[in-house]
């Protein structure tokens, strides 16, 4: 019972519904056709490049 709550708060949260942020709402529900092995792949470039970031900002 408690998922089918968080379901439902969640979905008149949703920014698709309320209007709000309509280029991330458009971009989230058009962008499902990644493939996992893609999406992977890509998040851990982001993470990558995040951390090559911050180690070269810390060196003297």
């Amino acid at each position: 019972m408690a998922a089918a709550n968080l379901l439902i708060r969640h979905r008149r949260r949703c920014p698709r519904r309320t209007g709000r942020f309509p280029a991330l709402a458009k971009a989230v529900y058009d962008g499902t056709d990644v493939d996992p092995e893609t999406s992977f792949a890509t998040g851990l470039d982001w993470v990558l490049d995040a951390v090559a970031a911050r180690l070269t900002r810390s060196q003297p």
